[in-house]
């Protein structure tokens, strides 16, 4: 599957901004609602996520370099 180059440069904000607005979503909505747990869960998960493939391409570029030299 091809995904254009700025979106795929992009998506690491993009999964910690949409983790991050579901957290502050389900903190907003509160602990009365049962959609809360899901919420946070999802959130957390998408904020992992951000981290894991953020930190997989530095590590790639890093490696490239130092095998460039």
């Amino acid at each position: 599957m091809w995904i254009p180059t700025k979106l795929y440069e992009a998506l690491p904000a993009i999964y910690l901004t949409t983790g991050l607005t579901m957290i502050l979503c389900a903190l907003y909505i509160g602990m009365d609602a049962g959609l809360m747990v899901g919420y946070v869960v999802l959130g957390s998960g998408c904020v992992f996520a951000g981290i894991l493939v953020h930190a997989m391409r530095f590590n790639a570029r890093v490696r490239a370099r130092h095998s460039q030299s």
